[in-house]
This record gives C-alpha cells, structure tokens and sequence, in this order.
C-alpha cells in the first residue's frame, strides 16, 4: 500500500509540473521563472503568459519538423499534452484547479489493469452516421459463431440506446502478451446471395465494427493525414470510375485485420503490461490459401481486392488477422489523450457563457432599471399612463381558459427541468460518468421517475389555483401525458427495429421502462397531486379580488406587437444555448464524445435566468397596457425557445447528418420533436412561475386605498369595441372634474 501511495504522489507531481519542465526544454524562459519552476514556487500573471508563449512555439516548432499528433512516440505525446492541456485540469467551481491527466479527469479513481498471460477483445456494435439502425456484431459473416450473452451486464440506458446485445467477448481472437500472431484464418464461409446484399447495404451506408481490448476503444490512425477515428469500416466504395477499369463492381469488403497493441511496461514498477493503445489496419484481400495468409506480409492491393459483386450467386470469403505487440514510452495515464484530439477547444465554451453571462447581466439592469423606475412612479401615484396595469386589480387573477392544460404542461415542465439539474449535478459528483455507455440516460430516467411528486404537486396547485374540481384527472393526465407518450414512442420504436432486425430491439428494456414508470413514477405523481391538493390555496392579494364583470381588452399599442414578443423571447433563449445544442447534437447524432455536462449546467442556469427576465420584462408591458390575459402569454413567451429549437434541428439534419433510410429520418425527427416539446414545456413553465410570482408581489405591494379612477367617457371608449384607445386622448379623472 505504501508503494501504490508512493507511486501516485509521483504520478502527481509529474502531471502538476509537466507543462512547465515541456517550457525549460525550450531554454525560451527567462533566469527567474526557470528558477522558480524548479523550485515549485507559484509563478505571476506575466511568468505564466511568458511559459504559455514558450509552450506554443516548442508546439509549432515540432509540428514544422513533420511530428503527427496521433502515433505513440515521445514528441507526439508532446503535442497532445499541448493541444488537451486545458482539458487536463481537475476541480469544481472556485477551487483552483490543479493538473492532471486524461484518465484521472473522465475516470476518476480508475486504475490500471496488468496483464501477464492473455486477454481477449470485446464487441460492441456495427454502427454508421448515416443511420440509425445498430447490428450485433454476430451479424458479421466473421463471427456468426458468437452467440453466447454479454459479459457484463448493461445499465438500463445503454439497453434503451440498442446496446443490449453489445460487449461479447471474441473468443475467436486471443491477445496473448507480447507473443505476435501471423496471418490467422477465423472463418471461411459461403455468403448466401442476402448476406451479400446485407454487407453491400453496410458498405454504401459507411457501417464500421467496433471493438475495445482492456475498455479502449479500437482506433484507425494516419501519421500521413495526422487523424484517429474509432472503429473499421465494414468495407469501402471505390469510385465509378476506378471500379470500371479493374471490377464490375465497385464495393470491396475488408476481410483481413491487422490488430498493433501497444503497451507499457516498466518492472522497476508493477509487473507485467499495460496495454495503452489497440489500432487496426483492415485489408480486402481474396485469400488464395495458403500462398495468402503466410507472414506478415498481408497488403492492400488493387489487383487483389475482395469485391461484393451483385450476380445474385453466393461467394465464399476467408476471414483472417495477425497481430502486432509494440512497446512504447506512452503511459497509461494518457493513453486516453488521442480520443479527444478531434474535440473542440474549450475556450468555444467559455467564450460562448461569457457572451451569455454579459447578455444576461445587461438584460437584467436594463429590467431592473426601468421595472424600479416605473415601479416607484406608479406606487407614488404617477401618471394614467404609467400606472395602467393598476386598473387591472380586478381582473389580472381571473382565471385562464383550459387550466387543466396550462397546470399539466407548467408541472411537466418543472419537473424535467429538476431531474435535469440534479443529473447535471450528479454528472460534475462523478456519481454519473459519460463515457459510460448509457450511464447518463439511466441516471435521468431513475431521477426523473424519483421525482415524479414534484410534477404532481405543480401541477396540482396551479390547477387547485385556478378553481379546478376534477383533481384526479388532472393528476392522472400529468402523469401520462408526457412521460406515456415517450414510452409508448419507445414501445413502437422497439417493435420497427425487431421488424427490420436492426439490433436495437430488447424486450427487456421495455419492460423494464415499463415497470419503472407505471409502478413509481406514476405513483409518486399521484402522491404529489395528493400533496398539493391537501396543501393551502396559493393566496392572492387581498386587495386584487377578482371582479364579476370581464374588463375589455383595449385596442392599444401592445395588441399589434403581443406575437412579436414571444419571438423575441424564445429568439434570445436561444441564443444563450446555441452553442452548447449544437456540441450536444453533434455528440448525440455523430457519436462524438461529449465532456460538457458541467457546461450544459451553467448554460441550463443561464437560460432559465434569461427567460424568466425576458418574461417579467413582457408581462410587466402587457399588464400596463390594461391586457390581463397574460396566464399563457407568460407560458408562451418562454415556450417559443422551442420552435427555435425545432428549426435548428431541421437545419441540422440537411446540414450535418447525411441520415439515409425512412427509419433513421422518422427516428431522428421523432426523438427531436420530443425534446422541443420537452425544453419547451421547460422554458414555458419557467416564464409563467417567474411571471405568476411577479404579478403577486407586485399587486401585493398597492395599499387597499390606493384606487384609479375612471373617467365616464373612458369607459364607454373600453366598452366600444369600434373606437381606438389611446393614452395620449384621455385625461385623468381630476381633471375632467
């Protein structure tokens, strides 16, 4: 145990003065900030600008030399701890953070894995950004003999996302340490006429197979192009005019695989090795055993390439692989580092919450500045047309039209946006990790279900507030409404991707779902309405009680712009959250990884800030403008993000997906309109709670005898539905007299 204290007090100290002994290599610093990074002392403003300068030339300097990014060599390391330096940082909020490495930042506590003997690989799914449909990677004519179960149990989200027949051990390839394998035959097999069509149909869609060996995900790397992208394809689609010169055809199938592992190993340490690279170099060779497969000498070439040929006749494939062990100095700590080089740089984010956090901070001066201004001018008795929402005392509670509607939608609204914080908050705790397969969706689905009372109470009040009667209907619709629509969107997705025998299809999963939801979410909903409804009214001022007689609405300025405002509202919402949507689409639809959970909660807090100013800002002016149907408006004004969202998901899908197939494009479109429903419901609930707590404390604060008296011509103007209204042709009431 000592020894492992030991160790780790290293490894720390190293990854917290990497980056500065990477500057005194350069000998570009000066005297005083060399001495002081020996010695450990913190370094000023100016010291750290002068090493970040040093840094960036020491990159530029070996990216001129010809160094790629992407191998396991000593300066390609250098280059990655440059370009994921900001990533390697630990600590939450305020506290200072500290340097770490990659594994220790996506992984924490995790530990490295000896080996001595052997090892096997494990499977995941066949995959495509062109589609959405997932296979079993006993699909593949290689592996048709793997039928045995997983090795490891699946969370409910990665069963929900079509991983439930992933991570199934390839008994067929065994990774013996450090012991090179030659070209290896694993099956040779006669393809019936559908299975070529169905490899065909994997090659013109771009499906690629992925595979992990010790949890890293297989890699294809270029030093050449200077890229790594995870998983092989399946096969490639030569160009029409290429394939007319040598095939009829034009689509090949890789039926050799070249696997290189790379490990590290230091005896003075640990015993045995650490395996901290898995690549692979596919080959479409027809096998002319055993001429072919001797060696390693098995190559790419035109003149030998495997082709798929549509004659409707079957063909027989040879399926073989070799392996590679190479050691290198890469330790496991960043063995990490080359699967997030593609991500965006870190400062897109920061940048994006500081232009969000300057929009809302001058929104809300330019708010609270005239909201007091008036406010103050309106209490103090100012003038008939400033004080116009004060004519409303008797009407600005009335009761909305379809209450029902309005408490089921504001209470789902509130309750997604709290599940939604508390696995954003579980997610920065590390208790949820996202690059766990599925472990993000299986923490929302169980907290949303746990949380199921707080919709229930919501909904409930708002409803008891607005004079509804039939409370157990009401608690019945807010706990179906939403949350059964998506699960039996779930069922009858299910069942499409069984009939076109896409992977995706468990049974299982969908009982599970189920029972989850009809046995505790339902539940805690109607124990939450029961909550609500044993709880007191909301209690309005005593000095705004609502009138017999319905007041009109008069035709002033504010009806032409009353539209306009909930496009300026959801306009603005959306602007905070662009940037953040568009990382989260890509990560979601483009299966990149995603590290901006903690992101997407600042984002989250942003915009429900925003949209409740944007609202109070809008509901402020309508009720000045004497209009007191301002119950839905308000919902609508933070609503209207959804439409927004709505388009850059259709912008999306024409700009950046290339989804091919009636399935994935009625998925992607399904799953889509559910989340603009959803963030809507959302936004909406926000307005209308900021806007209901901002119309009470405003009417609370006018004395019972501070009345506004009205004119008789004024009133027959109001009750002429023919005549326009105007501020500036009125008068106040002592003048008339």
């Amino acid at each position: 145990m000592l020894r492992s204290f030991l160790l780790s007090f290293v490894l720390l100290l190293w990854t917290r003065l990497h980056h500065a002994h990477a500057a005194l290599k350069n000998n570009n610093l000066s005297e005083s900030t060399m001495n002081k990074i020996q010695s450990g002392k913190p370094l000023t403003r100016k010291e750290q600008k002068e090493v970040e300068q040093a840094e960036l030339e020491k990159y530029q300097e070996l990216r001129r030399q010809g160094y790629d990014e992407v191998s396991n060599t000593k300066e390609s390391t250098a280059l990655r701890n440059y370009r994921l330096r900001k990533r390697k940082r630990i600590g939450l909020f305020f506290h200072k953070k500290r340097q770490a490495s990659l594994s220790q930042v996506i992984f924490p506590g995790s530990t490295p894995t000896n080996y001595n003997s052997s090892l096997f690989a494990v499977s995941n799914l066949i995959l495509s950004r062109r589609s959405l449909e997932a296979y079993d990677i006993s699909m593949h004519p290689a592996f048709q003999g793997l039928r045995h179960a997983p090795f490891k149990d699946t969370n409910l989200g990665a069963k929900l996302e079509g991983y439930s027949e992933a991570y199934k051990r390839l008994d067929m390839i065994e990774f013996n340490v450090k012991q090179d394998v030659p070209c290896t035959v694993v099956a040779t097999t006669e393809l019936p006429v559908q299975k070529i069509k169905f490899l065909r149909q994997l090659v013109q869609k771009r499906y690629r197979m992925h595979l992990s060996l010790d949890k890293l995900p297989m890699l294809m790397r270029s030093r050449e192009l200077n890229y790594a992208v995870k998983g092989m394809p399946v096969g490639f689609e030569a160009p029409q005019q290429y394939a007319i010169n040598r095939y009829p055809e034009n689509l090949f199938l890789y039926n050799h695989w070249r696997f290189t592992v790379t490990y590290h190993e230091d005896p003075s340490l640990f015993e045995g090795v650490r395996i901290t690279g898995f690549d692979v170099h596919p080959v479409s060779i027809a096998h002319n055993l055993p001429e072919s497969c001797s060696g390693n000498q098995v190559e790419n070439n035109p003149d030998t390439y495997l082709s798929l040929p549509d004659s409707g006749t079957p063909k027989t494939v040879t399926f073989s692989y070799q392996i590679d062990w190479v050691q290198s100095e890469l330790i496991w700590d960043d063995r990490w580092d080359v699967y997030f080089l593609g991500l965006p740089d870190v400062a897109i984010h920061y940048y994006s919450m500081l232009n969000s956090v300057i929009c809302m901070v001058v929104l809300a001066a330019v708010i609270a500045t005239a909201l007091i201004r008036v406010f103050r001018k309106d209490l103090a008795g100012g003038t008939k047309k400033d004080n116009g929402w004060k004519h409303l005392r008797g009407d600005v509670f009335r009761k909305p039209e379809s209450p029902m509607l309005l408490s089921i939608m504001v209470g789902n609204g509130a309750h997604i946006l709290v599940a939604s914080l508390i696995t954003m908050i579980l997610n920065i705790c590390h208790v949820i990790n996202t690059m766990v397969t599925g472990d993000a969706l299986t923490g929302f689905v169980f907290v949303y279900a746990l949380t199921s009372s707080l919709g229930g109470y919501v909904s409930a009040r708002l409803y008891k507030l607005c004079g509804g009667q039939n409370l157990k209907r009401n608690a019945l619709l807010t706990s179906t409404v939403l949350s059964g629509s998506m699960v039996l969107v779930f069922c009858l997705f299910n069942m499409a991707s069984d009939a076109i025998g896409s992977s995706c299809s468990d049974s299982l999963s969908v009982a599970e779902l189920i029972l989850l939801w009809g046995c505790i979410s339902v539940n805690l909903c109607y124990l939450g309405a029961q909550l609500g409804e044993r709880a007191p009214c909301i209690e309005m001022p005593a000095n705004a009680e609502t009138n017999d007689t319905v007041r009109p609405i008069p035709n002033s300025r504010w009806m032409k712009y009353k539209k306009l405002s909930v496009l300026i509202c959801g306009m603005i919402c959306f602007g905070v959250l662009y940037v953040e949507l568009h990382f989260l689409m890509t990560a979601i639809w483009l299966n990149v990884t995603y590290l901006g959970l903690g992101y997407m909660l600042t984002v989250t807090l942003m915009v429900t800030v925003i949209c409740a100013e944007c609202t109070l800002c809008v509901c402020y002016y309508q009720l000045n403008s004497e209009d007191h149907e301002w119950w839905w408006t308000a919902f609508w004004n933070g609503a209207s993000v959804g439409g927004y969202i709505g388009l850059f998901a259709l912008n999306y899908r024409f700009q950046s997906l290339e989804l091919v197939g009636f399935y994935s494009n009625l998925a992607y479109f399904t799953c889509m309109f559910l989340a603009t429903v959803c963030i809507g419901m959302v936004c909406g609930s926000i307005g209308f709670l900021s806007c209901l707590w901002f119309t009470r404390t405003m009417y609370s604060a006018i004395n019972s005898d501070d009345t506004v008296d009205e004119d008789d011509e004024e009133i027959s103007l109001l009750k002429d539905p023919s005549s326009e209204y105007s501020d500036d042709s009125t008068t106040d009431a002592d003048d008339s007299q």
